[in-house]
């Protein structure tokens, strides 16, 4: 995971490759993770990510996230 913080936002690069069952060829799966996460303050933050999966058989599973973590 690359990340950078500046102004309160953080850019956000990572990719993640799994395959469960190395004997079947179709098993793996890639997915690349770009998103923004922005600091509201010391307390809670926002995250909106896209994630790109690549998979042996193409399936239409892309997914766009928007999470709000907060500490209490």
């Amino acid at each position: 995971m690359a990340t950078y913080k500046k102004w309160n936002l953080q850019p956000v690069v990572k990719f993640d490759t799994w395959n469960p069952d190395h004997d079947v060829v179709t098993e793996w799966k890639n997915y690349i993770t770009v998103g923004l996460n922005y600091n509201i303050n010391d307390y809670s933050r926002v995250m909106i990510n896209y994630v790109n999966v690549s998979e042996g058989i193409p399936v239409d599973n892309d997914m766009i996230m928007l999470q709000l973590q907060a500490k209490f």
